[in-house]
């Protein structure tokens, strides 16, 4: 499945005047939805990116073919003469020998979303082997828009995020990102809909269901008033939780809008699966390798395993309120039928 081609890179890259302070963000977010385990990580994105020393640096255990096992340093341009780039960085990462210890312990990464693909000069896989070659640095690799398309394959949450935010396009398939999820939902309410509406006398609840998505139990029934509730509940407790489990939870996790889109993604591995609609016909086959957050309403509690929302107190509530600066009288007392003058 593709959602982001070498091409739109390609052509992003070439357009956009800003893709090179975003293409750190782009694998920012793959690295933390790829990596097992990441000791240290520092890419510096947006308004950061343009800060003194290397582009990033990271130290995680390896997840083949893409992050590389250990400690790496990571550059990033988008500029047309991407070999000259690379060429540049190569040798300002290479000039201080007194580091020569240092780099034979580390990688070193250089990325552009431009393919690399010229009819003279070394293709990538020479240029590669030419810097390996002078054994400086462990290991000497160049991730181009190709490489960085198979990538972004393999990790649906960030380009469907990518997709959205970053390339400004639609995504192909019935799938959201958190964010696209948010965005959409708490529109329908007037004035927008605030994560602590959702959370408030729930707070242990969401901070269990992050810490079970976290340790990847294959499925979690959640009951709420609503499937819909249950739904948005689980995307507030991820955007209200730690930074660090945050990125992490968002970078793997997506909303399935359809049982075609479920099917197509179901034996993703690395993955946080929320059907709904026509998608929760497929939440035993999303749930046997991804922990599976399976939305219900409270007529539909059935068998156990379910972790039963909690109904906010009039107090928690009327606080909550003020986060979307809305008056207590002005809504019931479920979230989920809060004053909502855009579907009345």
């Amino acid at each position: 499945m593709e959602w982001i081609t070498a091409e739109e890179l390609n052509l992003w890259a070439r357009s956009e005047i800003a893709s090179r302070e975003k293409i750190s963000e782009i694998v920012a977010r793959l690295i933390i939805g790829t990596a097992h385990r990441i000791d240290s990580i520092r890419i510096p994105t947006r308004s950061s990116f343009q800060i003194h020393g290397f582009d990033g640096t990271l130290t995680a255990s390896g997840v083949p073919p893409y992050v590389p096992e250990g400690d790496s340093i990571w550059e990033f341009g988008a500029s047309e003469d991407y070999v000259q780039k690379a060429n540049d960085d190569y040798k300002n990462r290479t000039i201080d020998l007194t580091l020569a210890d240092k780099y034979s312990q580390t990688t070193l990464v250089i990325v552009t979303p431009r393919r690399w693909d010229r009819p003279r000069g070394p293709t990538l896989e020479e240029w590669e082997q030419q810097k390996k070659g002078e054994n400086v640095w462990k290991d000497v690799r160049v991730y181009d828009g190709i490489k960085l398309e198979a990538w972004l394959k393999e990790n649906p949450a960030v380009a469907s995020y990518i997709s959205r935010y970053v390339l400004r396009k639609t995504p192909r398939i019935g799938a959201r990102s958190t964010d696209e999820f948010w965005e959409e939902y708490s529109a329908h309410f007037d004035p927008l809909l605030t994560e602590q509406v959702l959370i408030c006398g729930r707070e242990d609840q969401a901070k269990d269901l992050c810490q079970r998505l976290d340790s990847g139990p294959p499925a979690i029934r959640l009951v709420a008033d609503h499937p819909d509730e249950a739904v948005a509940f689980s995307v507030a407790a991820i955007r209200s939780t730690t930074t660090e489990l945050k990125e992490f939870l968002e970078s793997r996790t997506l909303i399935i809008d359809s049982e075609e889109a479920a099917r197509l993604l179901a034996d993703r591995p690395n993955m946080i699966f929320i059907p709904c609609g026509s998608a929760l016909k497929m939440a035993n086959t999303l749930s046997v390798k991804n922990p599976t957050i399976v939305p219900l309403g409270r007529q539909e509690r059935g068998r156990g395993g379910t972790l039963v929302l909690n109904r906010p107190s009039t107090t928690d509530f009327q606080k909550a309120l003020e986060s979307m600066a809305l008056k207590p009288d002005s809504a019931r007392l479920s979230p989920y039928n809060a004053v909502n003058p855009k579907l009345a």
